[in-house]
Parts: structure tokens; sequence; C-alpha cells
């Protein structure tokens, strides 16, 4: 009879080679770990909008989530005052502002991604097929020199800065950006600058004689990139009103000047353009059930964990939220909100204008129930509906620099030295002024 049996030699052999193999890869991913510690990942081309938790990183120029969701402010939501540009990417139109740029889902209007309005540096952008050229004017205080960096559109992040201007005699601050084919158009104060990105090259400067300007502005404005009808331009807003076209047949520019220059009309591309309304976010009360809630002309919106904003109520009418003077949004409970709006009463305002205006020309306050889909008019129904706004002008002026707050039935909105300046009753929806 044959009876094979195992050699214990060989058995603890393989068992030695398996411990042994076991250690070796744990050691070799922990080395891995300690090399690649901090450093941001430029490679993924994967799309974050699944992903929930999100940390502010300084590698991320487009934010799917809002990073420190838990201490949101109103200057984190998109505000576009002044649309400077709109960027036609098929489902998607990228928008940008004054140091802020989101996009936005053409057939639903839903905010996508967005930058954030805490990063001042920024000042202008424009794409390249998939990737987004974005200008970066520095910080003189912290050392920063300005910059142009690249973001790669399928994963908001920033993957490298520009090659090749590290070098060049122009000043890069508040520089305007604009792309036609591969060619990358950078305009500073006195300079056109044609930049190549796939030669990762400047390929040709143009000075402000180049561009035939017969004098010198005496300003210090920057010059901007415009798009018109496909063609590569160059406004100077400021002082002499230039527009300046570029001919890539000739490699030479032709100018004209203007007597006057309205700035909306060449950098106010709007979203209307592309059938959206924007929402311009005015007020946003504190959390609630992990939820807060912003105010814009068009209606209420949530902002959740997992999403940037989305609709929550619609019926507010543009008349009722300011957009130059100051509101206040708050609720409870998610179902009841007070909101107060106020129209501008600060700056150089002469007295004359408020003559004869009462105080439901300037003051909205409304309280509405989003369940039973009703608003209560608090100014209407009250005392002061017909009151001159020139008896409570000067009481109004803290408003300002004051907050909201509910304490039990009852809404204030108050200065910051405490004192109550506009009082609701949420129970007998009386208004009591300062």
């Amino acid at each position: 009879m044959n009876i094979q049996t195992t050699n214990p030699r060989r058995k603890n052999i393989v068992f030695l080679v398996l411990v042994a193999s076991f250690v070796l890869t744990a050691l070799a991913g922990a080395i891995y770990c300690y090399i690649t510690r901090g450093k941001p990942d430029i490679t993924d081309t994967s799309d974050t909008r699944d992903e929930i938790t999100v940390q502010f990183d300084p590698n991320v120029f487009l934010y799917n989530r809002y990073p420190d969701f838990d201490n949101l402010k109103l200057s984190d939501l998109p505000y576009f005052a002044d649309v400077r540009a709109v960027f036609d990417r098929g489902d998607n139109i990228l928008v940008m502002g004054v140091n802020q740029l989101a996009e936005y889902n053409k057939r639903s209007g839903k905010l996508l991604r967005t930058s954030l309005q805490d990063n001042p540096d920024f000042f202008s952008a424009t794409s390249i097929g998939d990737l987004l050229y974005v200008s970066d004017n520095g910080n003189f205080f912290e050392k920063k020199q300005p910059k142009i960096y690249i973001v790669a559109m399928t994963t908001g992040k920033v993957e490298r800065e520009i090659q090749g201007l590290k070098d060049v005699p122009f000043d890069l601050t508040n520089n305007s950006l604009y792309s036609h084919g591969n060619d990358l158009w950078i305009a500073t104060r006195d300079t056109v600058i044609k930049y190549d990105t796939v030669k990762n090259e400047v390929t040709s400067s143009y000075s402000l004689a180049d561009l035939g300007y017969t004098e010198k502005p005496t300003c210090d404005n920057p010059l901007q990139m415009i798009d018109e009808e496909g063609k590569v331009k160059v406004v100077e807003f400021a002082c002499k009103n230039f527009i300046s076209t570029y001919d890539y047949t000739s490699d030479s520019w032709s100018t004209e000047r203007f007597d006057r220059l309205n700035p909306s009309d060449y950098i106010n591309k709007g979203a209307k353009d592309f059938g959206l309304d924007i929402p311009k976010f005015v007020a946003m009360s504190g959390k609630v059930n992990d939820t807060y809630y912003a105010l814009a002309s068009n209606g209420i919106y949530k902002v959740t964990k997992d999403s940037l904003t989305s609709t929550f109520y619609e019926s507010i009418g543009s008349s009722d939220v300011s957009q130059d003077g100051i509101s206040f949004l708050d609720t409870k409970d998610g179902k009841t909100f007070v909101l107060v709006s106020m129209e501008s009463i600060w700056g150089p305002i002469p007295s004359s204008y408020f003559d004869g205006k009462k105080i439901s020309d300037f003051l909205t306050v409304k309280i509405i129930d989003t369940v039973a889909k009703t608003e209560i008019d608090a100014v209407a129904t009250s005392e002061y509906a017909n009151k001159d706004i020139s008896s409570h002008i000067e009481s109004f002026y803290p408003l300002e620099s004051a907050k909201g707050q509910i304490s039990g039935e009852r809404y204030s909105i108050v200065g910051q030295d405490g004192a109550e300046i506009i009082g609701i009753d949420l129970g007998t929806k009386n208004l009591s002024l300062q």
C-alpha cells in the first residue's frame, strides 16, 4: 500500500514564505503612503460628483459639494451680479463672474459645480477642450506671484501651472483670458500675449502701439478680452474706450475709438442667452436639520451636504427681494420662514430721495408657510404701512451690520449693540420697529 505523506520541513518553508510575502507587501504599502503623503493626485480623471464628504483642498478649483459644510457662509454661494463670460460646454454652461465660476446644466438650470468666492486671487478664466485656464492674481502680502494654471474639467482639480510665462516681462496681475482654437490670449495692463497651448510657449506679444492706440490710456485699468462673433477682441473701457480686433491672416490689429462704451454690452454675456435664470443669493438661514435655506429673487433654495442648491419654494416675486439692499431669511423648522428685505438706504443718497416715500416702499417683511403655501405681508397689515420712511430712516441704518434670530415665537433683527431693530411676533404676525 502506497501512503503519501506531507514533508513537515516543506510545510514550514511554505508557511515562512507566505508570512514573508505578507510582511513585504505591508511594508511596501507603508513606504508608498509615507512618500506620497500630502501630494495631490493630478492624474485622477474620475468624476468627483459621487463623493459625499468634501474637504477644502487648495488643489481643487471646482467643487461639486461645499467643503466645511457645517460652517457654510452666504459668500460661499454663487452670486453673479456681473457676468464676465459664458462658456458653452454641450449639456452644461460655465458662467464666470468676479472672483467666481460655476457650472450649470442647460436643461434643468441645476448648479453642478462652483469655485469658492473665498478665492480672491481668481480673476479670469477660459476653456480649451476639457481644460480650463485660470488666471491667479497672486498675493503681494503672501509673496505669491501672479500665474495661470490649468484645471481638468473632468475632476475640477488643478493640474499644473502653464509653462513659458515665468520669465516674460509682463505684469500678469488682473489679466483677462480668451481662447481661440489652441491659442490662449492674455490681456494685461498694456500688452496682449498669444500663447500656444500645444507648444506651451508664447508665440507673439503686442504692445499698445501694435494694437494701434494713438495715445496711451492715462488710467491704470487692465485691458479686457471679449468674445464677439468668434473674433479675438480687446477692449479698454476706462479711459479712451478703444476696441481692437485681431486679424489672423495678416497678424495685425485694427482699432476703433468710441466716445463711450458700456462694459455690460460686452462682458455681461448672461446665461439668459441659454434660457437660464441664474439665482442671485442674497440671504441664508442658519442650519436646520442639516439643511441651509438660501434666498434668491426667484425663490428659496435648499443647500444640503450632497447638493449645492436645489429649488425649494418658488412663489416669491422678484419685487420682494432687494438686490442692492440687505435681506434676511430665517426659519426654525424648515417650514415657516421669515423674510425681511430692505432696499438700499446707505451711501451718498440725497435726503430729497426719501420725500413722500413710505416705509412699505423700502421694507418687505413676510411670514411664509411653505406647506400651506401662504405668505403674510407683515408691513401691509401693520400700523407702519403708510408711515413716511423719514420717521424711521435713522433706526434702519444699523441693519447693514445686523443679524436675525428666533427666540420662541419672536423673530428679531438686532444690531451690534443687541438692540432690536425689527421684531415680528410669529403667533400674532404683529410687526414692531425701533
